[in-house]
């Protein structure tokens, strides 16, 4: 970030630590860092600078002495809220302490950790202990300190969002949205504000209330007249694409799909975005373009298997209903052929059909009757 008033010469200092870093000169990251704490021990960039000392005393050997100084910043930084150095600390120090000593001491040592813990460093060390276990038991044992230990509207936001997250996982929607809409409505200038805005979409669209489905897509809308970063420009898209299906919309549900298609960097959800533009073709009863889109979507995708056997299956319905059973029928079987040994609703939905068409002449030919 751009130095505030005052800090330019901090900020000066930080950048050659970084450079003498990119040339893995440590001693110079070393020298560099104790000349910035020294000239400025209160300066902005003076927690960032640390991380890159420590790197730099571990690289020469001494990692005792590098999550000694990491330890010194966390302690410094992990009594107030929106601190966004502490999270910065924390990483650097699980990274270090997990890679010398192992991952069931850098959880004795997140749980235990040395000097007075603030309320801030507490729920930042939970965080640490989540991201570190592998047992779903555990991980929501955690979550439901969180939860109960702290009021919602302290916690940092990326705390929120990782509990808001937790209780989506749970079907806990009502906890869920709550949390998000703290950083949404609560904290205008959060930088965690628009992702919040695309996690409280999605919770709401999985409760498929109306009025929630219109709250998605507002949500949505704003979000997209704010972000930048491509993946989050891919993210808001998809989501913005899957609300106005939800909504019914299928005009312009099929204007974002054709979008998300005709996009190639977008990758999130290709499989879906040709079915889901077949689906807005269907509804709107173009029924011979919408055919040609199933087609496209079971051809091209037919190792997603979520999205090709839906395609495989509307397919065949589509020309059995148009009276073309020798070709619904023909549909059906290559699906049998290339996804018939898979477990999954609509293949067994459709092996079930295959077997009843098998037994009619007007739909399979004599040698593909059984």
């Amino acid at each position: 970030n751009p130095p505030g008033a005052g800090e330019e010469t901090a900020y000066a200092q930080y950048q050659l630590i970084r450079i003498a870093e990119a040339k893995e000169d440590w001693n110079e990251v070393r020298g560099r860092y104790d000349s910035l704490r020294a000239k400025s021990p209160d300066n902005a960039y003076l927690a960032r600078g640390s991380i890159l000392a420590a790197r730099a005393r571990d690289r020469q050997g001494d990692t005792v002495g590098a999550l000694e100084l990491l330890t010194s910043g966390i302690t410094q930084h992990g009594k107030q809220w929106r601190d966004p150095d502490l999270p910065r600390l924390l990483t650097a120090y699980h990274e270090l302490y997990e890679r010398a000593n192992g991952r069931d001491e850098l959880l004795h040592r997140l749980r235990n950790f040395p000097g007075p813990i603030p309320d801030p460093l507490r729920a930042w060390l939970l965080v640490g202990v989540v991201e570190t276990l592998e047992s779903a038991a555990e991980i929501s044992s955690v979550y439901a300190i969180l939860e109960s230990d702290f009021d919602p509207r302290e916690l940092d936001s990326p705390i929120l969002l990782k509990l808001a997250s937790w209780f989506v996982s749970n079907d806990v929607l009502d906890r869920a949205t709550s949390s998000y809409r703290i950083i949404v409505e609560e904290r205008p200038d959060d930088p965690e504000r628009n992702p919040a805005r695309v996690a409280l979409a999605r919770a709401l669209m999985k409760a498929h209330a109306g009025s929630d489905l219109e709250e998605a897509y507002d949500l949505l809308m704003a979000a997209g007249q704010e972000v930048t970063e491509p993946t989050w420009v891919e993210s808001v898209a998809l989501e913005t694409a899957r609300a106005q299906v939800l909504r019914k919309r299928w005009a312009q549900a099929e204007a974002d799909w054709r979008k998300y298609v005709s996009t190639p960097e977008w990758a999130q959800a290709r499989a879906e975005a040709n079915y889901e533009l077949a689906r807005c073709i269907d509804m709107q009863d173009r029924k011979d373009e919408a055919l040609q889109q199933y087609t496209v979507t079971y051809v091209q995708y037919e190792g997603h298997i979520e999205w090709s056997s839906r395609a495989f299956l509307r397919a065949a319905l589509m020309l059995e209903e148009a009276g073309e059973r020798r070709k619904a029928f023909a549909v059906l079987d290559d699906m049998m052929n290339r996804l018939g040994t898979l477990s999954h609703p609509y293949v067994n939905r459709a092996r079930t059909l295959h077997r009843r068409w098998q037994q009619d002449a007007s739909f399979a030919p004599e040698g593909k009757r059984s």
